[in-house]
């Protein structure tokens, strides 16, 4: 899955795959993220801070 993030500021999204190895970290890392089956997600804020997280497919060379 593609992954795309919006939240509030100096907040965070992890994404960890199922080794538990992070694999994108928004304190770092900028743009969409690819999240492979059995990643899990962690978002990291304050109460009532609202994250939003859509997922799309990932397409493959040669997908139309």
């Amino acid at each position: 899955m593609i992954l795309s993030f919006t939240k509030p500021l100096r907040r965070r999204i992890i994404i960890f795959s199922s080794e538990d190895t992070a694999t994108y970290d928004s304190a770092i890392d900028t743009g969409d993220a690819f999240a492979a089956k059995g990643s899990y997600i962690e978002s990291a804020g304050f109460v009532n801070d609202v994250f939003t997280i859509k997922a799309k497919p990932a397409t493959t060379q040669g997908d139309n």
